[in-house]
């Protein structure tokens, strides 16, 4: 009895002595009782990092390097928020939860388009470069909106296939030869 009783602890002690091994920049460190983060060693096994500095995430939320009270919260650039109350464009934030972004403004999807950074009137459009469009009633060719859809481009012109081809880059009516 004696004898297996011996052979517990040194089992036990065996496991906690061996080494793992991984280095920490040009270091060599056991981590099981060591954090490494971007080569600075910390005392203290699975911390999460935050540039170089450890942290506990149940307590804390790392921003953009930043070490800031509160877990599970959202950042926006060094700041946190709560995303039922705000928005965060381009490191800004907008008061107004569940938004979306178009350049650095907020808009409502189920209102707007957002084309090229500017929200437009009119949900589900489609984009000619800065413009909304409904491609139930137009074509974009190269950034040009002409009315018809469906339509095919020769350039910035929009046809119908059925009348004319587009042989190489000008429009004609007709078949190309």
């Amino acid at each position: 009895m004696r004898g297996r009783m011996l052979l517990a602890v040194f089992v036990v002690l065996a496991a906690l002595i061996s080494v793992e091994s991984a280095k920490c920049g040009s270091r060599d460190y056991n981590p099981r009782f060591y954090t490494c983060c971007n080569g600075s060693l910390t005392f203290g096994s699975e911390q999460s990092c935050c540039g170089t500095r450890v942290y506990i995430n149940r307590v804390y939320t790392c921003c953009a390097g930043k070490l800031i009270v509160g877990s599970g919260q959202s950042c926006c650039g060094t700041r946190v928020y709560n995303k039922g109350f705000y928005t965060c464009c381009a490191g800004q934030l907008i008061v107004g939860s569940g938004q979306s972004c178009c350049g650095t403004r907020v808009y409502n999807q189920r209102f707007y388009t957002c084309c090229a950074g500017k929200p437009t009137f009119g949900s589900g459009q489609s984009c000619c470069g800065t413009k909304a469009y409904n491609h139930s009633f137009y074509t974009c060719c190269a950034d040009k909106l002409t009315f018809g859809s469906g339509q095919s481009c020769c350039g910035t012109r929009a046809y119908n296939r059925r009348f004319s081809s587009c042989c190489r880059g000008v429009l004609r009516f007709g078949k190309c030869y």
